[in-house]
């Protein structure tokens, strides 16, 4: 009986590791293909589409953090972004420069790219979307139209291993002041984790 024991015993071991090394050769992780994204840069903000004289852009800033999604193993992918940010404009008026910074929460549900590989470690990134943002907060006490904004927004990037260099410009389609739209040049920094 003892024998029986023992040889049932180093059967359903010899089993047990067949079963693991089995499973260990055919069944493998695959490497993730989301990749997420934290940005911070300056702003350029302006108003467009509008013929007030003396407009010119006021600087600002826009902290985003996202996500690329891959289509299958090709450099083509789609995003999300959710962030903070500024847009408004410089006046100057007799002589007088005087600005207005408004403060939003930005939301962009779609973005399409793709990365084209220059070398093993660079890739230049064209894409396209849309945002949406709604203003919080506006220095001056300047009463704007619409605290709401939806637009466009296209730039090209430059990634060098995970950090990326991103220029982008944004046009609003609703209207900030009478006949003006947001007009923003965005360059920002991020890293990819």
């Amino acid at each position: 009986m003892k024998k029986l024991v023992i040889a049932l015993f180093a059967a359903m071991l010899c089993i047990s590791a067949q079963a693991q090394l089995r499973t260990s050769r055919t069944f493998f992780k695959s490497n993730s293909r989301t990749e997420w994204i934290l940005r911070a840069g300056v702003s350029f903000n302006n108003i467009a589409g509008t013929d007030a004289e003396g407009l010119s852009s006021k600087t600002g800033f826009d902290v985003d953090f996202g996500f690329n999604k891959y289509f299958g193993q090709s450099n083509l992918y789609w995003g999300m972004e959710l962030g903070v940010g500024t847009r408004g404009a410089s006046l100057e008026y007799e002589g007088e420069k005087e600005g207005f910074t408004s403060y939003n929460v930005k939301y962009s549900p779609f973005t399409i790219g793709y990365k084209f590989p220059v070398t093993e470690a660079i890739k230049i990134d064209p894409h396209v979307g849309g945002y949406l943002s709604y203003d919080f907060s506006t220095t001056n006490d300047v009463e704007l139209e619409n605290d709401f904004d939806a637009g466009i927004q296209a730039g090209v990037g430059v990634w060098y291993g995970r950090i990326n260099l991103d220029f982008m410009y944004q046009r609003g389609f609703v209207d900030m002041v009478e006949k003006g739209k947001t007009s923003n040049f965005l360059i920002r920094v991020g890293y990819a984790f």
